[in-house]
């Protein structure tokens, strides 16, 4: 494949039209995380887009996916092909534990449990994949700086735990669910383990933050209250923000 030609593709720009630090998003817009700084320049490919922002000084990329892990791997696969040196992911989670709606988590490794067919193929039973797959992890120098500024700035909760990435929503059945909590991971999602995995495939440094948008098991999606509706998108605002700062403050080392 060349990688170069499928990047314009993609992206709708060149490799070298990146910075080396980008905040990489499923769903959020963009603008979430340029507030306080400047729109330097935008892009819009056949699979991604987003802008190219300044702020303080500093530049960087951020970049909307679409969900789903076959889009975010691919995506930062794609940026080896530019100066992107760090990605930093920004998504929300299902919440196990003592998790609470609006609470980041900062994930240190992720659960490879991708693949839809696996989850519907006759005679494996679920349990199976938690007892053969792999994690996945952050890596460590910028997950540490990451937490240290995320300590005690935080809306809700920080959150410090593995993550679980799942291949179907509809594989999320109770008693499966019970199990990948008994497990103790903080969260389940869906993209989380291919960016890990690709960054590190690329040589690409990476780290992650989740929004604990609903509780699985209590409280899914489509039973969130108007006040944790709120809580969630106010933590996802903040969330944006300290991604950006992070940026900035992590330049200056």
């Amino acid at each position: 494949m060349d990688k170069e030609r499928f990047f314009e593709f993609a992206f709708g720009c060149t490799g070298g039209g990146m910075t080396e630090s980008v905040i990489i998003t499923p769903f959020l817009s963009p603008d979430k995380f340029t507030r306080g700084g400047d729109v330097v320049g935008s892009f819009r490919g056949r699979l991604y887009s987003g802008v190219r922002a300044k702020k303080a000084g500093v530049e960087y990329t951020v970049i909307r996916s679409g969900m789903g892990n076959r889009l975010l791997g691919d995506a930062v696969l794609l940026l080896e092909a530019s100066p992107v040196e760090t990605v930093l992911f920004a998504g929300t989670c299902g919440g196990f534990g003592d998790a609470g709606i609006g609470d980041i988590v900062l994930c240190d490794k992720a659960f490879d449990g991708e693949g839809f067919s696996q989850y519907y193929r006759k005679g494996r039973a679920r349990e199976d994949i938690l007892a053969s797959g792999q994690y996945v992890q952050a890596d460590p120098g910028v997950y540490q700086r990451l937490k240290k500024h995320l300590t005690g700035h935080t809306p809700g909760k920080l959150i410090l735990g593995d993550i679980f990435t799942i291949g179907s929503v509809v594989a999320e059945e109770s008693r499966f669910v019970k199990n990948i909590e008994r497990k103790g991971f903080s969260g389940i999602e869906m993209e989380l383990s291919a960016v890990y995995t690709a960054s590190n495939a690329a040589g690409i440094k990476a780290a992650a933050l989740a929004v604990v948008s609903d509780l699985p098991l209590e409280r899914p999606l489509w039973g969130l209250t108007a006040e944790q509706k709120r809580q969630c998108a106010k933590s996802m605002d903040q969330m944006a923000e300290l991604l950006s700062d992070f940026i900035l403050k992590d330049s200056e080392n």
